[in-house]
């Protein structure tokens, strides 16, 4: 699975898990990976930074996650 396809196997399930903290987004991303081998923390942290980009949604500075896609 390349950068974007994960990015978008991500943004399809944090769509109905909804996480309202960036820790839960990092928790749930782990989740999402941990029986098929893991996802270290900058792959995470990648993804996440794609997401903000794509305007999937945005966290501010205190961790609150706002969702900004439908």
């Amino acid at each position: 699975m390349n950068h974007s396809e994960r990015s978008s196997y991500v943004a399809d399930r944090l769509k109905k898990l909804s996480p309202k903290k960036k820790d839960g987004v990092i928790r749930s991303i782990e989740a999402m990976f941990q029986f098929g081998g893991g996802i270290d923390s900058s792959e995470v942290e990648k993804v996440i930074a794609t997401l903000q980009k794509q305007k999937f949604f945005s966290i501010a500075p205190d961790g609150r996650v706002t969702y900004t896609k439908g």
